[in-house]
């Protein structure tokens, strides 16, 4: 193998062969071996050869909402909190998925099976055909898999052949995680139990109800989602309650009580009686909303109860997950310990609004 000054492999595996890799000043991939790629203004990448694409760059994780080939035909493709389905001259497939996001089969709309896949740790296709979709390997998660055997997965291209990206982090890793300071490295060697569809820091895979930094501080994740959604256990930015929007409508203020209503209207139950606002039925977990009123703008928070019993939070869109109060004591109950966060440049959430039953 051959490398560029900024790191980037010239001269590596490719399908079982030796093949060159230009990039540009970008350090973007535009051609590996006979594979042309083709990005917008928004680094997005909108063709591969003949093939085009429409890419929908607002969600953290791009979309590719239509494929076009060379010949014409175009491929729809279909998302909810995910890639699931896709549509291609009246003929619809639904996909279907492993716990790593993989797919591993493709139905009909006569629910029948049209094709399965299986991969290895490290993502080589062991089983199936890339023909009928490019989303295989992690696809949930809009990652693509080429012709050339590369998966695309936005910030840089893997290659699983020898289980390394072809050109390095821009994030330069950590001394205190080691794994990290390989730049090339997939996942920092854990396929198994981590994720990478954005190519530039692994990400845990769904954790449940377990307090995990590690899954909640990709940017893909955190930077757009709020303190509801990471109270419903839900990665990706979830409307306030009851979908009230109160930065849009200047007129519209949260409260205690629209703010109660609107959790119930989205399916939040109130627990039986019990310590620290009482006691949720299995398969929920309790979350405590509170509310500031002093400022010009008034502002909510909700804290939710993990696995363990210890209580966290996510302040707001872009901050990192915590289990302490602003003592620095960890979180036993959110309405007794201390919310004041205004010594610190943060919010006092003095008034408690209430207590709910979450769905897990």
């Amino acid at each position: 193998m051959q490398f560029d000054a900024d790191g980037n492999m010239v001269l590596g595996p490719l399908s079982g062969d030796m093949a060159n890799f230009d990039f540009d000043s970008r350090n973007r991939l535009v051609q590996a071996g006979e594979t042309v790629y083709r990005y917008d203004a928004e680094n997005q990448r909108i063709g591969i050869n003949q093939t085009r694409y429409v890419i929908n760059s607002q969600p953290a994780l791009s979309q590719v909402l239509v494929k076009t080939k060379v010949d014409g035909t175009q491929t729809y493709y279909v998302y909810g909190l995910g890639l699931i389905g896709q549509e291609q001259n009246g003929e619809y497939l639904a996909y279907h998925f492993d716990f790593r996001g993989s797919t591993v089969a493709l139905t009909d709309e006569t629910a029948q099976v049209t094709e399965r896949f299986e991969y290895s740790p490290y993502g080589v296709l062991v089983s199936g055909e890339a023909e009928t979709t490019p989303f295989l390997f992690n696809g949930m998660y809009g990652v693509m898999t080429d012709a050339s055997g590369l998966y695309y997965m936005r910030a840089r291209y893997y290659n699983p052949e020898i289980r390394r990206f072809v050109n390095q982090d821009i994030l330069l890793g950590s001394v205190s995680e080691g794994q990290t300071l390989n730049r090339y490295a997939y996942v920092t060697g854990q396929p198994v139990s981590l994720v990478d569809p954005f190519g530039l820091a692994p990400s845990v895979l769904d954790p449940g109800m377990a307090f995990s930094p590690l899954f909640w501080k990709p940017a893909y994740i955190r930077t757009v989602t709020n303190c509801y959604a990471y109270a419903l256990n839900i990665p990706g930015y979830h409307p306030n309650p009851g979908d009230q929007d109160y930065e849009i409508i200047p007129f519209l203020r949260p409260n205690c009580d629209n703010l109660m209503s609107g959790a119930i209207e989205d399916g939040l139950i109130v627990p039986k009686g019990g310590l620290c606002g009482g006691t949720c039925p299995k398969g929920y977990h309790k979350i405590q909303i509170f509310f500031d009123p002093a400022w010009f703008r008034p502002d909510f928070h909700v804290f939710r109860q993990d696995k363990s019993g210890f209580w966290s939070h996510k302040p707001g869109k872009g901050g990192y997950i915590n289990n302490h109060d602003a003592d620095g004591k960890p979180i036993l109950c959110p309405i007794t310990q201390n919310r004041d966060n205004t010594p610190y440049g943060g919010r006092n959430y003095p008034d408690y609004c209430g207590t709910l039953c979450a769905p897990n």
